[in-house]
This record gives structure tokens, sequence and C-alpha cells, in this order.
């Protein structure tokens, strides 16, 4: 997993500031926060860890890097031993071409590529760094200066816990006949029924509170048995649907185009945003009807990638092809209110191309 920059959440921060000391030595609870957190994430101990940027100081001048201080040119630092873990959903990707202020932007684009050439030397001496910590406690002058992460650990579970937490699972749908014409009414394949018997096991012994599903009948036939176990109605909503499409509108050039220009479709069809807009709005309005409750949304391949691509902005055309041939998929998204704090995948099966022409695939053949 490649570096990015991120900004933690401010509402986050002033919860850990009673425990991590280290990073927030200037930063009282409750103040407004003036100075916005950037920095890096890494994976540590199987937990996501934020490290923060710090602005470069006289005092850095004459310092050396060492295992928990990295410099960043002379533009910023690194210090790893303040670094703390922080929940999904509670950091954001800095989309840097889109900063309006001209010379934070080109600040952020310099600190980015100097950052993205050490970033294996970060993530080895974060692993380093914790290891440490947890080894020798305070025995140490660099443990001393570490946050207690076992402890920040802790408080990261717990702030989870406390939020009230929705769950939603998506679930594409399984194999369709691939040469039925109106995809309204297209059907499973004898096999994507089978394969739908995955779905009915993987919600046995769960608790689910509603069912929901696009209104197209692989969808809904996907989550269907699963839906009368529990004996509960299937709510369908057009807005669930998958993505319209026009004249020649799926093959590799045209994914490509819609997913480099979101505004950009074939005629007669729709675009990335169309999609993302409705898909959007239905989510938000069932997040606000089943607060705290666990329910299953029976969609598409193109439709749930706009929902990702909604809550993780990296979301991008490659990342919509490693799925596009997983049916019947699967994956889990927890919410506080509207708000996303994780995100799970949980199975899937990976079918064979079943049509005359791959639509993912460039095509060779001239």
């Amino acid at each position: 997993m490649a570096i990015e920059l991120y900004e933690v959440n401010p509402k986050y921060i002033d919860y850990l500031v009673p425990h991590a000391p280290h990073p927030f030595q200037n930063k009282k609870l409750g103040q407004q926060n003036e100075r916005k957190y950037i920095g890096i994430v890494l994976l540590v101990n199987n937990m996501k860890y934020f490290a923060p940027l710090s602005s470069f100081k006289p005092k850095h001048e004459k310092m050396k890097n060492g295992l928990d201080f990295i410099k960043v040119g002379n533009y910023a630092v690194i210090n790893i031993n303040n670094m703390f873990p922080v929940p999904d959903g509670e950091y954001t990707y800095v989309d840097i071409p889109k900063v309006k202020n001209q010379q934070y932007r080109k600040l952020l684009t310099t600190e980015y590529r100097i950052i993205r050439k050490l970033q294996d030397k970060i993530k080895k001496n974060a692993a380093e760094v914790y290891k440490h910590k947890i080894s020798k406690g305070n025995a140490t002058a660099l443990a001393k200066r570490c946050n207690d992460f076992m402890l920040l650990e802790e408080k990261c579970k717990q702030y989870v816990l406390n939020a009230q937490v929705t769950i939603v699972y998506f679930v594409r749908h399984a194999q369709p006949e691939h040469t039925w014409k109106d995809d309204r009414t297209r059907p499973l394949t004898d096999e994507g029924k089978e394969d739908a018997k995955i779905v009915l096991d993987f919600f046995k012994g769960k608790t689910i509170d509603a069912f929901y599903s696009s209104p197209y009948k692989r969808s809904f036939d996907t989550i269907a048995d699963t839906a009368a176990f529990f004996g509960k109605k299937i709510l369908t909503d057009e807005r669930l649907r998958e993505r319209d499409k026009g004249i020649d509108g799926n093959h590799h050039g045209m994914f490509e185009k819609r997913w480099a220009d979101h505004d950009y479709h074939e005629e007669n069809g729709e675009s990335i945003n169309m999609v993302q807009k409705r898909n959007i709005a239905v989510l938000t309005e069932i997040l606000e009807e089943n607060k705290g409750k666990k329910i299953v949304i029976g969609t598409h391949g193109t439709a749930l990638s706009t929902i990702l691509n909604f809550y993780y902005s990296e979301f991008d055309c490659k990342d919509f092809l490693r799925i596009i041939d997983w049916m019947p998929y699967i994956i889990e998204m927890d919410f506080d209110e509207d708000k996303l704090l994780s995100m799970k995948e949980h199975c899937y099966i990976e079918k064979e191309f079943q049509g005359t022409n791959r639509a993912d695939k460039k095509d060779d053949s001239n």
C-alpha cells in the first residue's frame, strides 16, 4: 500500500488528548482546531496508525535522522514516536491538486514526493519503534519518547464501540445470464443460484434487521433466500439500480473514460457521478431510518463501486476491475450515523467470464 497524505478528524484528536500527550502537548481539550493534523497512515500491528507531519523548525537543521525521527527534506519532519492508532472513517484523503491555497498546495506536493521516496524506510522504522516500545516499556530514552501504543489501541477500539454503529452489508449479485438482453429482468444462471447459497450461509447466526435491494432481478434473487430465512421483506428502491447503459457503453476504453472523468457518459448512459448521486441519496435515507441496526443491501458492481468511491476517493478504475468478476461479493461498511467508521471485505466467488467479449480487457485482436 503506497503512502498517501491524510487529515485526521478533529473530534478524534479531542478524544485522544488526555491519552496522548506527546503529539498534542499544545492542544487543550475542546480547543478550536486552528491547525490541521496532516500526516500519513501506516499499518502497524494490524492496525492503522497515523504519523503526523510537523513543520520544519530551526532546531531540526542540526538534528540527524533516527529510528523515530525522519526529515522530509527541510520542509517537515515525521516523529514516528508520536504516531497513534486511528479508526477507518476518522481520517480523510488529502487530494493535493484540489487544495485551494497555491503556496500550501506546492508545499504538500513537495512533501508528498519526498515521503513517497522514503516510504519503505518510514514503514520499517514504524514497525521497529512499535516493537521497541512494546518490549521496553519506559526502560529506554526512545521508549519514553513514544506514545503508549497499547493504551491508545484500546482507546481507539473503545472509540469505535462508543459510536452508534449501523452495519450495512452490501451484497453484489451472483452470476447472471450474460446473454439475457433486458437488464432489469436478467436472471441468475443455475450456477449463480447455487453460489447465492453462500450468502445465506454467511448471514446465518447473525442478526439482520432489514433488507433492501435494487429492483433488478439478479440482485433481488441473490438475497431472497436470506431474507426469507429471517422472515423479512425486501424493500426495493429504484435508485439502487445498476448504471443505465447506453450505446456501446461497456468495454475497457469506456470503463477507463468514465472512471477518469466521473461526469463522462456514453449516449443514453449514466456517468459515475449520476449513479453515485442516487445511490448515496438512498443510502443516506436508509442509514437515517436504521440507526444502530444491521442491514443487507442487494446491489451491483458499478453501483457499489460508486458508493466505495464516495467514501474512499482513491477507489478508481483498477479497483472496479478488481471486483468485476466477484459474484456474489459481500462487503461490510460500519457507520456512525452517515459517517463511515470502517470497511471489511468478507467473501466472494470469482467467476469465469461467460459472455462473448470481456468488457474489462483491452481488445488485442486488431
